[in-house]
């Protein structure tokens, strides 16, 4: 246990904020696909090109990381 905390006195509260600012990055990016996912689906369907299911399943095989 003493390992530890001294680890975490012991690390600049700079790579704190870096660490903290990477961790909303990768949420901002996350959030954003979903709605670029749901903004591309929504344009199909209101358009007549796809039917919503067959515009949802190709968004899911699309989307796939």
């Amino acid at each position: 246990m003493d390992d530890i905390g001294t680890l975490l006195a012991s690390t600049p509260a700079a790579t704190w904020v870096l660490i903290g600012v990477f961790l909303l990055i990768v949420l901002q990016e996350a959030v954003n696909g979903f709605h670029d996912a749901a903004n591309a689906v929504a344009t199909v369907i209101y358009s007549n090109s796809m039917k919503p299911m067959e515009a949802i399943g190709l968004s899911v095989s699309c989307n796939r990381e």
